[in-house]
């Protein structure tokens, strides 16, 4: 968990603030105000998903999904193609009624599916550590 939780803040703040520079429509505000917005986002979600996850880290528990590792190496480039065809094919028009405007942005299923799922795969695979330790942090 040592290198696994910083490297999903970090994945979490940089997925975020791709989406932010691709959706963004009202100026300096935003640009001024997302990093530290994505910054607490990306806080909340990873230690949501942790805390999610809890179970797994009881020690049979941990001891039977470290053998179910391969599985997460699948699952992390099938959520980078799910949040890149949330873009590309299957982008959707919103109406925004405070700025009277058509708004592009992400098919949203696919895009919290796989960033989720992701950041997820990266919090619990036992495979991303520093050292060979026998414990689960």
């Amino acid at each position: 968990m040592f290198i696994r939780i910083p490297l999903a803040l970090f994945t979490s703040w940089v997925i975020y603030m791709i989406a932010m520079a691709m959706t963004v429509y009202d100026g300096l505000p935003s640009l001024i105000l997302q990093p530290f917005v994505g910054a607490i986002f990306s806080f909340i979600t990873v230690f949501g998903l942790f805390a999610l996850g809890s179970p797994l880290l009881l020690p049979k528990i941990w001891s039977l999904w470290k053998k179910l590792w391969l599985p997460l190496f699948f699952i992390i480039p099938i959520c980078w193609l799910l949040m890149v065809l949330s873009w590309f094919p299957y982008r959707i028009t919103v109406y925004d009624h405070i700025f009277q405007m058509n708004v592009e942005t992400f098919q949203p299923t696919l895009a919290i599916t796989g960033y989720l799922l992701l950041l997820f795969a990266i919090i619990y695979q036992p495979k991303i550590a520093i050292s060979k330790s026998k414990r689960w942090f």
